[in-house]
């Protein structure tokens, strides 16, 4: 069997593994702690701080480079390579509200699905422009509603990611 790695402070909120360095996995714990391990040594080689108390929902990049999280002050979105903040954006006070992260493959885009206040079904999806640091763009839902989207899957087998072409 392959390495044990014990998680510590509960379950992780995100992880993955670097695709140019099949070597570290890398998660977010929920006490707001980005580890590093290397699978080939099976041993942790770093731990960094993101300084918040705690986070909820959270989703690393597909190259974990960057990592994106709720926390008591809103949202943020940190460079893992560079350890450095890069945006933020306030979502009042309820780190409950927020059900759902994505990160865009390239890191540039985050969406963001939260519910209403009264009610747990999610209701409104906001995309946030990580570079230029804006909301770009908002849907709100109102209510329980069924998003379609239609679609020619395509296999890219050199990323191994199934992506929709030609999207209505």
């Amino acid at each position: 069997p392959g390495p044990r790695i014990e998680f510590g402070s509960g379950n992780p909120a995100a992880f993955g593994i670097d695709p140019a360095d099949t070597k570290h996995l890398r998660w977010l714990s929920v006490d707001g702690k980005l580890h590093s391990f290397n699978l080939a040594s099976s041993s942790e080689d770093d731990v960094w701080s993101l300084k918040i108390d705690r986070c909820g929902k959270a989703a690393m990049s597909a190259d974990t480079k960057t990592i994106a999280l709720n926390h008591e002050r809103g949202i943020g979105v940190w460079d893992v390579g560079a350890r450095k903040f890069l945006a933020g954006w306030s979502f009042g006070s309820g780190i409950e509200r927020i059900q759902v992260l994505a990160l865009s493959r390239d890191s540039r885009w985050l969406a963001v699905v939260t519910t209403a206040w009264d009610r747990p079904t999610p209701v409104d999806v906001y995309l946030f422009d990580v570079k230029a640091r804006e909301q770009t763009s908002y849907f709100g839902l109102g209510a329980r509603a069924t998003l379609h989207v239609w679609g020619r899957p395509v296999l890219d087998r050199k990323q191994q990611i199934l992506r929709l072409a030609d999207i209505e």
